[in-house]
């Protein structure tokens, strides 16, 4: 992963945790106050933004919708939910995507999209399926944040993690209840880029 957050809470991880008896007795797993952490960094305390990136989304899932020719410049989106392997999620293979249309923005914009993913309210997501019409960068200077694709079928994104037991980074299906604040959201994308194969009032 390339987040700037979870490369910064990987090395605090190195320096400060440290295996000691205490730890395999412990009922809290080694890594947990660091998974929250990272958790956190990417929703309800994402650092602040200076610059940010929108992008309109092909519509994966319909076959029937045609558009635009999409840009040259891709973005990265995991097309579906995590399969398992026992009681394990293993993300699936991150596909590049072509947006079909994308704009960038500064200052008050992006602290206003930046406030939008904030005030969301997270939660756990159990959805099979992720299909991202929106997609998001977050930067501080010339540091890339947090690179997110939101569904707005299942409210979801995949979230960067990491595993509370083994340390080791990882992703993982996260979701966002459908209220006022999602809705905030979803209208301040449309409005800075508005999405060629979506049209109002239909939601996704």
């Amino acid at each position: 992963m390339t987040m700037l957050t979870l490369r910064t809470c990987v090395l605090i991880a190195a320096i400060f945790v440290r295996p000691c008896a205490a730890d395999e007795t412990a009922s809290v797993p080694r890594y947990h106050a660091l998974a929250s952490l990272v958790q956190a960094a990417h929703t309800t305390d994402l650092p602040v933004v200076d610059r940010i990136e929108v992008f309109a989304l092909p519509v994966l899932d319909d076959e029937e919708n045609s558009g635009p020719t999409p840009q040259s410049e891709t973005f990265l989106v995991r097309p579906a939910s995590p399969r398992t392997a026992g009681s394990v999620e293993i993300p699936l293979s991150e596909i590049s995507v072509r947006p079909l249309a994308s704009k960038a923005f500064a200052a008050k914009v992006a602290k206003r999209i930046a406030d939008d993913w904030r005030a969301l309210e997270f939660q756990p997501n159990g959805a099979f399926c992720h299909v991202p019409t929106y997609g998001i960068r977050f930067y501080r200077g010339d540091d890339l944040i947090f690179n997110v694709s939101v569904c707005w079928k299942c409210h979801n994104f995949y979230l960067p993690a990491i595993d509370p037991d083994s340390g080791q980074p990882s992703a993982k299906l996260y979701g966002f209840d459908d209220n006022a604040p999602a809705k905030r959201l979803l209208n301040d994308l449309r409005r800075l880029v508005p999405h060629p194969q979506i049209k109002h009032p239909r939601l996704r």
